[in-house]
């Protein structure tokens, strides 16, 4: 992919970001495209299961406190 190009600037991404709930975390692929899913799934997946992995672990400590 042609630098540039295929990406917004960073400057969109941290003006979007500044919308964004408190909580929210903007994170970065370095070099990635539109399609980072396919050009680097292995990342993808680590960066998905780093986000949703507290949250699993919130919920099954909160299911095992309640019954």
């Amino acid at each position: 992919m042609r630098e540039g190009r295929d990406r917004a600037p960073g400057r969109f991404g941290k003006l979007i970001g500044e919308g964004l709930p408190g909580n929210a975390r903007r994170i970065t692929l370095a070099g990635m495209g539109h399609v980072p899913m396919l050009e680097a799934p292995g990342q993808v997946t680590e960066v998905i299961t780093d986000l949703i992995d507290p949250l699993v672990s919130a919920k099954r400590s909160a299911a095992s406190d309640a019954g």
